[in-house]
């Protein structure tokens, strides 16, 4: 290797000094530096990472409490889906309004209300006749007595 050069640790392949990254295989060269493993030390040194004892009464208060919230989302889910559920009965037996007919069967409808019409003008006209008759026979019968 020529000085001023690195070798990269997937590959092999020899590159130079001061890359970020491969040009052969694209690996990243910066963690396998010695000066950047230091500082990445030194910024993990810095973090403090609070180690909680299960057996302290806070420990499980917080624990109580997220069992509590599971409970409390499992519940409103629950609510939810069987208001869901409700929604859509109620939705499917709603009585749908006809649809207006069309084709043949709408031809077939029109000629129905047209019989049914003629039949109601024929009744009319029936009971008119049955009155004018039954007015006839009462003058006749009251003037033969």
């Amino acid at each position: 290797m020529a000085t001023g050069t690195v070798q990269c640790p997937n590959c092999g392949n020899a590159i130079a000094a001061g890359g970020k990254y491969c040009p052969e295989c694209g690996h990243p060269l910066l963690l396998h530096r010695p000066q950047y493993h230091a500082q990445i030390k030194r910024s993990f040194s810095k973090v403090k990472v609070p180690i909680v004892n299960p057996s302290h009464a806070s420990a499980r208060k917080r624990i109580g409490n997220s069992k509590k919230g599971v409970f409390y989302i499992i519940c409103i889910a629950a609510v939810v889906i069987f208001l869901g559920i409700i929604a859509t009965i109620g939705f499917t037996n709603r009585k749908r309004e006809p649809e207006e007919p069309t084709g043949a069967y709408k031809e077939y409808k029109d000629i129905m209300r047209q019989f049914d019409q003629i039949q109601r003008e024929r009744e009319l006209r029936q009971r008119e006749s049955d009155r004018v008759l039954q007015k006839a026979l009462e003058e006749l019968r009251e003037g033969t007595r």
